[in-house]
């Protein structure tokens, strides 16, 4: 299913934060509203955000397909149900109203097998979205870890007389999930003004903020830059060669590359059958598409019969005025 008009991107994101909502019934609100319910997200969330979309385009491709399908069974049925098999005269119209009736009740068979698929697929999916926010949240605290070794290594080899700063600060820098938040961090602790230049456009320069490695190697870049700038106001470092400590961090950049396998979402993700969810997906799309000329003419003649139903009495009903 193509999403790239704005229709099916609401969609998308809408059914991605009903899928997040489903993973927490005491607070869902805090995944719906959290980085993965957003669509301007980098790094790992990025990554996460993309296999969670993936998902969700298995599901979307045929929800409304069935529930279109259900929609229009319950529709002839009603159409059925409102025919009196009494009020067919000849043999030929309670055999057009006994084939309806199979052709019914066939369709009504075939889409409740569908459902059976449907909600193998949906437990499937609700079972490895709960599997990529855990996994998500693991990797981003290892993200935190390897952001952090990455800034004191290269402090330390490049002799910079930098110290960790406001835990809480460093925190926010650290957990920051896309490129906006970390514009928001260097503007707020004027990493521009202490550095000498543009921190974040230095770092994007070389690296690509939605690669979930390059990210984290921003991060780092940014955490020296921001024990620098915290220092200088204390007046204990006066040169920064900003250039110079964004290659060392690149050149660590394979720490960050190695916390997870890009290539193989089930295993990054710890996911179960995630696969066959695109192949139960593509089943359904199949077995859902029903000729629409024969579901046309199977209510055609089930309203023809109904219209001579509704314009004659059953026929024991006259039997009965007759003998009185």
């Amino acid at each position: 299913m193509d999403y790239n008009n704005n229709q099916e991107d609401s969609w998308s994101k809408m059914m991605r934060r009903s899928l997040l909502a489903g993973v927490s019934e005491k607070n869902p609100f805090a995944l719906t509203s959290g980085p993965l319910g957003q669509s301007d997200v980098s790094g790992i969330s990025l990554l996460a955000k993309r296999t969670l979309d993936q998902q969700c385009g298995s599901i979307l491709s045929v929800a409304d397909e069935i529930w279109l399908a259900i929609i229009k069974i319950q529709d002839l049925m009603e159409i059925r149900n409102n025919i009196n098999e009494n009020c067919m005269q000849s043999e030929e119209e309670a055999n057009r109203l006994l084939k309806a009736t199979n052709s019914v009740q066939q369709l009504i068979e075939h889409i409740s097998a569908q459902e059976d698929t449907y909600i193998t697929l949906s437990d499937s999916i609700n079972r490895n979205t709960i599997q990529i926010v855990q996994s998500y949240l693991a990797l981003m605290k290892k993200s935190s870890t390897i952001a952090t070794t990455i800034a004191d290594e290269v402090s330390t080899e490049m002799k910079l007389s930098v110290k960790p700063q406001n835990q809480g600060v460093e925190k926010s820098l650290l957990s920051a999930t896309s490129i906006q938040d970390l514009v928001k961090f260097s503007i707020e602790n004027t990493l521009e003004i202490h550095t000498g230049c543009n921190p974040v456009e230095l770092a994007q320069g070389k690296l690509n903020h939605q690669c979930y490695d390059d990210y984290i190697v921003i991060q780092a870049f940014l955490l020296i830059c921001y024990r620098f700038a915290m220092s200088q106001a204390l007046g204990t470092n006066n040169t920064f060669n900003a250039s110079g400590v964004l290659k060392a961090c690149i050149a660590k950049k394979g720490s960050a590359t190695s916390i997870l396998n890009e290539s193989d979402v089930e295993q990054t993700f710890n996911l179960h059958e995630f696969s066959k969810q695109n192949t139960l997906s593509d089943q359904l799309q199949h077995a859902l598409t029903v000729n629409p000329d024969f579901l046309r003419k199977l209510e055609s003649t089930l309203s023809d019969l109904k219209e001579l139903s509704d314009s004659r009495k059953p026929d024991d009903d006259q039997q009965n005025e007759e003998a009185a």
